[in-house]
C-alpha cells in the first residue's frame, strides 16, 4: 500500500498530496560540476568501475570495426556476413535478458563482472586464431551475452559504489566511456596498419582478458567495501514502505540513509513536532512508541518509524523513546524524494493531475491512482476495491476518525476539508486528494490522532482488507 503513498509523495501531478519546499541547492557551473565529478576517481571502487565501462565501449567500438574487416577479410563471409555477425550478437543481448534477473540481485559481483569483461575479449581471440567464419557465429553470442551482463553489472556497482554521489558517477562514466570508445577507433586502424586484421583482433581481445584478471582483484576489494551498503539493502528491501520500489531505486534509498547512534532514554521523535523531516529504521536496539505519556508498542531491529514524515509535512503523532543503546538508520525528506524522483513502476495512473486547485476529486480519480501494487492481494483490483469503497457525505462538525479507535480503513477527502487533532491540540489540515488514517493502518495501532470536517463534504473510505498493506508481514 506505501506504493502508493510513495507515489503521491513524489508524483509531480499526484492528487493534490502535499509537495516538498524543499531548498534548491546552488547550481554549480560547468567547469565546477566537471572538476568535482573527475575527482571522484581518486577513490579506488569508483576507479574500478570506471575503468570497466571504459573497457566495455572501447572493445564495442572496436568490434564494430573489426567485425565488417574480419567478415569481408580472412573469415570470407562477404558483405552478408556482416549482417550475420551482428544478428548472433543480438541473439546474445537478448539472452541476457533472463540472465540479467539472476545477476542484478547479487551480492558479490567480483567473480561474475571479471567473468564477463573476459568473455568480451575471449571471443575476439578465438576468431583471431582460428580464422574460420562457423567458429565467429558460434561465439559471437557469447561476446554479446558477456558484453550486456558486463553494462548490467558495472550499472549496479556504480549505485554502491558511489553512496550519494551516484548521479556524478554516472556522469563520470559516461564521459569516461565515450573517451574510450573515441580513442579505440582511433587507435584501432593504427594496430590493423602495423600488424594485420587478425593479430590486431587477437590483441583487442587480449587486452581485454588482461583487463579482466587485473579487475578481478580489485573487485574483490569492492565486494568487501560495500558490504555495509549491502546489509542496508537488506534492510530496505525488507520494509513495506519500499517494496514497490525498482532495484535501482532501492540501491539509491540505501546509499541515502545515515547511520546514527541512539542511547536508552533518548528521545527519538517527539509528539507534535512541527520539524519532522526523516525516517527512521532500526538497525540495532529497540526503541518505545507512546502517544500522550500512554505506551503503545515496542519496535525492534529492522522496523521502521517516522515514515509519514517522508509523505506529509505533518507533526508527529507520537513519541518515540531508546529503550537500549543502539544504531539508527535515518532517511532524510529530501534525500528520499531525491532517491526516488525517477520512480516510474505503475505511476501511469498518476497522472490524474486535476485541472483546477480546490475541485472536488472523485473516486474514479482516487482508484485510477492506485498502482497494481497497492492493490488487493487477491488480484481483483481497482473493480473489487470500487465495490468495498463506501463514499460518504460529511457534515460540518463530522468526527471521521477518533484518536484511539481502531485503525481498519484508509480515509480519502473528496471534497470539503478536515481538522486533524492530537487532544485538544490542531495539528494539521486536510484538502481534498489527501489521505489520512495510514499511521494506524501500516502500524496496527489505534487511531494517533482525531480528524473532524472543518467544512461539508465527501469522504471516502478504503477497508484495510482491500488494500495491499493488508497483506504485508
Amino acid at each position: 500500500m506505501l506504493g502508493w503513498l510513495i507515489a503521491g509523495a513524489v508524483g509531480a501531478r499526484g492528487l493534490r498530496a502535499s509537495r516538498p519546499h524543499l531548498v534548491a541547492p546552488r547550481e554549480l557551473g560547468w567547469r565546477e560540476s566537471y572538476v568535482r565529478d573527475w575527482r571522484m576517481i581518486r577513490d579506488p571502487k569508483v576507479a574500478v568501475t570506471t575503468a570497466l565501462a571504459a573497457s566495455r565501449a572501447s572493445n564495442r567500438a572496436v568490434w564494430v570495426g573489426l567485425g565488417v574487416i574480419a567478415a569481408t577479410g580472412f573469415l570470407r563471409m562477404g558483405t552478408a556476413g556482416v549482417g550475420e555477425l551482428a544478428a548472433v550478437a543480438g541473439i546474445g543481448t537478448v539472452a541476457s535478458i533472463p540472465v540479467g534477473r539472476r545477476l542484478i540481485g547479487r551480492r558479490r559481483f567480483a567473480a561474475t563482472l571479471s567473468l564477463a569483461v573476459a568473455g568480451m575479449g575471449f571471443p575476439l581471440l578465438l576468431i583471431a586464431v582460428t580464422g574460420n567464419a562457423l567458429v565467429a557465429l558460434l561465439v559471437i553470442p557469447f561476446w554479446g551475452l558477456a558484453s550486456a551482463a558486463a553494462d548490467l553489472q558495472v550499472g549496479c556497482l556504480v549505485s554502491r559504489v558511489a553512496a550519494r554521489r551516484v548521479a556524478n558517477a554516472v556522469s563520470l562514466n559516461e564521459t569516461v566511456r565515450n573517451c574510450a570508445q573515441a580513442g579505440a577507433t582511433l587507435l584501432l586502424p593504427l594496430s590493423i596498419t602495423v600488424l594485420d586484421a587478425r593479430s590486431a583482433m587477437a590483441l583487442w581481445g587480449g587486452v581485454q582478458i588482461a583487463a579482466a584478471v587485473v579487475a578481478k582483484r580489485r573487485l574483490d576489494h569492492v565486494d568487501a567495501d560495500v558490504g555495509s551498503h549491502m546489509r542496508i539493502l537488506d534492510l530496505v528491501q525488507a520494509i513495506y514502505l519500499f517494496r514497490p520500489l525498482r532495484v535501482v531505486e532501492l540501491e539509491q534509498v540505501a546509499a541515502s540513509v545515515s547511520p546514527r547512534p541512539m542511547h536508552r532514554g533518548e528521545v527519538v521523535i517527539a509528539e507534535l513536532d512541527r520539524q519532522a523531516e526523516s525516517m527512521f529504521i532500526i538497525d540495532s536496539g529497540t526503541v518505545a512508541v507512546s502517544r500522550r505519556g500512554q505506551y503503545l508498542t515496542e519496535l525492534g531491529a529492522g522496523q521502521p518509524f517516522g515514515e509519514i514524515a517522508l509523505l506529509h509535512r505533518t507533526p508527529r503523532t507520537a513519541t518515540v523513546t531508546a529503550v537500549s543503546d543502539g544504531i539508527l538508520l535515518e532517511l532524510d525528506r529530501a534525500e528520499f524524494i531525491g532517491a526516488v524522483s525517477d520512480f516510474k513502476a505503475n505511476l501511469g495512473a498518476f497522472d490524474v493531475a486535476l485541472a483546477q486547485p480546490g475541485a472536488p476529486v472523485t473516486l474514479a480519480d482516487v482508484l485510477q491512482s492506485l498502482p497494481p501494487a497497492l492493490l488487493a492481494p487477491d488480484g481483483r483490483g481497482e473493480a473489487a476495491l470500487a465495490e468495498a469503497a463506501v463514499v460518504r457525505a460529511v457534515q460540518q462538525g463530522d468526527v471521521l476518525c477518533a484518536e484511539g479507535d481502531l485503525a481498519d480503513r484508509l480515509f480519502v477527502l473528496l471534497a470539503g476539508s478536515a481538522d486533524v487533532w492530537v487532544g485538544e491540540q490542531l495539528i494539521d489540515e486536510v484538502a481534498p486528494g489527501r489521505w489520512f488514517g495510514e499511521i494506524g493502518v501500516l502500524h496496527r495501532l489505534p487511531r494517533t490522532a482525531t480528524v473532524v470536517a472543518r467544512a461539508a463534504g465527501t469522504v471516502v473510505e478504503l477497508p484495510v482488507d482491500g488494500l495491499a498493506a493488508s497483506d504485508r508481514s
